[in-house]
This record gives structure tokens, sequence and C-alpha cells, in this order.
């Protein structure tokens, strides 16, 4: 029967092969005939991991007892240790994917406001199509990676804010982005606009 602490370690191990399969999707979105993959998961049974512990209650006086229970402490303590490596490097991994993620919208929520400062300089006359393919096309990617609210203006200028409720801060406004970045915390991973300057923490980041 295998101890918790060999279940914890498994299931770690479990969400660490999760989380390089989801890596290799995201790397691959945009490769031709990639199929994307999923990792399966299978619940594993806990057995006792005081017997050592209780032999000690049943013969107080055998020193026996107790030299397993220490042995089997010290192993208690190297599987806490090893179990909390695995954890540190799963959220290092998570966090590594998740700012390779808020970079690539970064980079294109630059890329929609320039367009966006094109579409502008046309004035009131009805930009030309390959303008406006370009600006639907950088917010189709931008939406496979964060849910936005979108708002057109009249001369088909984009107005793009984290979120499905329309009141998240935005990202892009007119010829102006707005980046987003990631906040590794104790006990949580936070998203916060304008990282390095406001550092604003928003719960708009979705999806």
């Amino acid at each position: 029967m295998a101890s918790l602490f060999d279940i914890g370690k498994s299931g770690l191990t479990a969400y660490r092969q999760a989380l390089t399969v989801t890596g290799q999707n995201i790397a691959n979105i945009d490769t031709e005939g990639y199929k994307r993959r999923a990792a399966g998961m299978e619940e594993v049974t806990a057995g006792r991991i005081f017997s050592s512990l209780q032999e000690i209650v049943t013969s107080p006086a055998d020193l026996a007892p107790r030299v397993v229970a220490m042995e089997q402490a010290k192993m208690m303590a190297d599987k806490f240790n090893e179990v909390a490596m695995l954890v540190d490097e799963t959220k290092a991994g998570l966090v590594s994917q998740l700012t390779q993620q808020t970079d690539a919208v970064n980079i294109l929520s630059s890329e929609l406001a320039a367009v966006n400062q094109q579409i502008a300089a046309t004035g009131t006359a009805r930009p030309n199509n390959a303008l406006l393919d370009s600006r639907d096309a950088m917010i189709d990617r931008i939406s496979e990676y964060v849910a936005v609210t979108v708002e057109l203006s009249a001369t088909g200028v984009a107005k793009l804010t984290l979120g499905e409720s329309g009141n998240g801060p935005a990202i892009v406004n007119g010829d102006k982005s707005q980046k987003i970045g990631v906040d590794p915390q104790d006990r949580s991973i936070a998203f916060i606009v304008a990282p390095g300057a406001a550092n604003l923490v928003t719960s708009q980041v979705v999806n």
C-alpha cells in the first residue's frame, strides 16, 4: 500500500507532467497537423503510515519498535523535503508558462495598438480591409490566451478590456497598450497590470 507521502509525490509528478503537456499544446498552437494532447490521471489509495508508532504503544518496553520508528521518521522527513522540492519545481514551471503567455499577450497588444493608430490615421474614411483583417486576427490571437471584451469605435479602432464583464482594466485603448504580468506569491499566483509601474493586481485574467 502506498503511503500518503508517496501519493503526494506521485500526484505532484503527475501534475508536473500535465503542465508539460499543456506547454507543448501552447507551443504548438500554430503548428499545422499538431493534435492537442491530454494527460490522464488515476486515483491512488493510501495505506497506514504510523504503524511503527502503534508498535511502540503496543510494546512500550521494547526498543526495536523505537529504532524502527526513528528510521520511519527520518524517511518521512526526507519525503517532506522531496515533496517540497516538487512543489517548488511545479510552481516555477507554472510561473514560467504563465510568463510566456503574458509576454505573448503583451506583444500582440502592442501590435494591435499600432494597427489602431493606422486605422485612426485614415480619419473618418473607411479603413482598408487589410487593416481590419489584421486587427481582427490580433484580437482572435489575444483571445486564445485570455478572455477580453472588445469595443469598436465608429472608425474601427479597437478597445480591449480584460475579462468578460467589460469592466476590467484596458490592455489596448486606441494607440496605447498596457502590459500584464505574473506576480508569484507565497500561496498563490496573481496577475498584475502595468508590472514594474502601477503593479495593479487584477482578477480579470481568466480562461
